[in-house]
């Protein structure tokens, strides 16, 4: 299994790589560290899936910062059918308990 991602960046007149790590991009994702700003920057811009997977972190984490039962109902809603089947099966499992994880927002 290949644990390295090739992400191009682009310098003035010659092109190089860089290389992530799988364990970098997971540890970014996890807790926030492990990227620099440039790699950030790029897999921002240049992979809907990464950005894709970054708002729904973000979105996740907002509903228990806020403690906000309408950002939980919102979330649901838009990730439940997502094409990731593991997002898909976290917002379903979710709805499933959904008073359950209600309560612990209050």
């Amino acid at each position: 299994m290949n644990s390295t991602i090739g992400v191009l960046v682009k310098a003035d007149i010659c092109c190089t790589f860089r290389y992530i790590k799988r364990s970098q991009l997971l540890k970014y994702l996890y807790i926030g560290e492990g990227l620099d700003e440039k790699d950030i920057e790029y897999l921002l811009k240049y992979s809907n899936k990464f950005k894709y997977i970054s708002e729904f972190k973000r979105e996740f984490n907002q509903i228990f910062v806020k403690k906000d039962t309408k950002l939980l109902d919102e979330f649901i809603d838009k990730y439940k059918e997502s094409e990731i089947s593991k997002i898909a099966s976290l917002a379903k499992g979710l709805l499933r308990d959904i008073d359950a994880v209600k309560m612990l927002l209050c």
